[in-house]
């Protein structure tokens, strides 16, 4: 969960199909800090073939369509402009938020957060 709003601690929640594990991430995707910490929590969910990660925000698109844009560039080397698109394109509310997509053109990937060529292979989706 991208916000701090709604949840207040990491917990796990037991649902019909095994277990959801939530983690929250501080105070706010904006927080660099709290980039790292998630690529890195993700990082090693594809490393160890953990399942899919669920990232979710308040509606679900602005937030949560931004780390997921981060996480494109870091794991899956997309530039800049093709994960500002995938974001624009994906935008629940259709408006451009030109300040989102700066920020992700200016995303700048971290050396020490890096996938095997077979984990890209299974993980990142074609551009």
């Amino acid at each position: 969960y991208m916000y701090p709003d709604n949840f207040s601690h990491n917990r796990s929640v037991s649902c019909s199909n095994g277990q959801i594990n939530y983690s929250v991430f501080g105070s706010s995707i904006l927080n660099k800090k709290s980039i790292y910490i998630f690529l890195k929590n993700l990082q090693q969910t594809i490393v160890e073939k953990r399942g899919p990660t669920f990232v979710h925000c308040w509606n679900g698109w602005h937030a949560s369509g931004e780390i997921s844009a981060y996480a494109l560039m870091q794991f899956c080397g997309w530039s800049g402009q093709a994960a500002g698109k995938y974001w624009q394109a994906n935008v629940g509310d259709r408006k451009p938020y030109p300040s989102i997509v700066s920020r992700i053109s200016r995303f700048q990937s971290y050396s020490d957060l890096n996938i095997s060529q077979q984990d890209q292979s299974r993980i990142c989706p074609q551009q």
